[in-house]
């Protein structure tokens, strides 16, 4: 068995803070992670990318990782309304 310490990097932080958890009006749920452009590409955005990206497709809810600007351009305003569409 594998300690915390042996984990590969991904799975060796075992709390993650999220920013929002919504509860939707139709009962699902909708998990929102903020980053802002300095640290779009760290290892901590990659790392709840990929466990928000599993939790929504192991039927956790919506998930979307939320940037100042995203790569099409769209502001956060507009990725947070097309979102909760």
């Amino acid at each position: 068995m594998q300690t915390s310490h042996e984990s590969p990097r991904l799975f060796r932080r075992w709390v993650v803070q999220l920013d929002f958890l919504v509860k939707l009006k139709r009962g699902t749920y909708a998990l929102v992670e903020y980053k802002g452009g300095h640290l779009a590409d760290s290892s901590d955005t990659r790392e709840k990318r990929l466990l928000g990206e599993l939790w929504a497709e192991r039927g956790g809810g919506k998930f979307i990782m939320a940037t100042s600007r995203d790569d099409t351009g769209r502001d956060l305003a507009t990725q947070l309304r097309e979102f909760f569409r």
